[in-house]
């Protein structure tokens, strides 16, 4: 059984979605309880949202876009180490972005119908059993496409 090492500043930081490393678990970003790690997540893209809404109509969803990519592209290029920095730049935003555009593409009616949506859920599902799998049994990369294997 684990301990739980609580500390004012584990606490607060906890209780105002600041990510922050726990004294719990070194190295790790966790709020006091552990899997409040997605409220983090959850509540910056609210606040960048709403941010979002001061902007003109037609430049909300460029402004959002705009933000979250800058800020993953920020997390690729920059080695972050501070666990603000570490939370806001994080790839896993880009599944937030994923779900505003498809909501953008379902209120325009431009999600596909018919065999196109059945395909499109294929791929997904595929792309879901894939990213699951154990990494070790997976066909190495290029195999199929006659690349060359690295050593």
């Amino acid at each position: 059984m684990r301990w739980v090492e609580l500390t004012p500043e584990h606490i607060l930081a906890s209780l105002f979605f600041v990510p922050h490393y726990n004294p719990s678990y070194p190295g790790k970003i966790f709020p006091v309880l552990v899997p409040g790690w997605t409220l983090n997540y959850e509540m910056f893209f609210y606040l960048v949202f709403a941010i979002c809404l001061f902007l003109p109509a037609r430049l909300r969803l460029a402004g959002l876009v705009g933000t979250l990519g800058a800020l993953v592209a920020a997390g690729w290029i920059a080695a972050v180490s501070s666990p603000v920095a570490v939370t806001y730049t994080n790839p896993l935003l880009l599944e937030f972005l994923a779900g505003v555009l498809i909501g953008y593409c379902w209120r325009r009616g431009l999600c596909p119908r018919g065999a196109a949506a059945w395909a499109c859920l294929a791929a997904g599902l595929a792309a879901l059993v894939h990213a699951a799998w154990p990494a070790s049994t997976r066909i190495p990369s290029g195999c199929c496409a006659g690349g060359r294997h690295r050593r």
